[in-house]
């Protein structure tokens, strides 16, 4: 990364959009979005704040793939749950 970006208060947005794949903010880190999680019959997306191109397109690729021939992720919890908003 060039000097000058980070010298100018950091990663610029066009920088973070063309560093990973569907960009949405940046964190000290690009934030993107992991889409076709299917996960206990409900379908969501998920921000991830990566630095490598290909893992959000990874995660979303085998997502897709889990969804379609899987059935999705089925995922069960104990008490205590907590909720939480980011």
């Amino acid at each position: 990364m060039d000097l000058k970006v980070l010298s100018s208060g950091g990663l610029t947005p066009a920088l973070a959009d063309y560093m990973i794949e569907n960009c949405i903010g940046t964190l000290p880190l690009p934030l993107g979005l992991g889409i076709g999680f299917l996960v206990n019959g409900k379908n969501y997306i998920v921000p991830m704040a990566v630095e490598e191109p290909s893992v959000i397109a990874a995660c979303s690729a085998i997502a897709k793939i889990i969804s379609t021939h899987g059935g999705g992720f089925q995922c069960q919890s104990t008490p205590p749950v907590m909720i939480g908003q980011i």
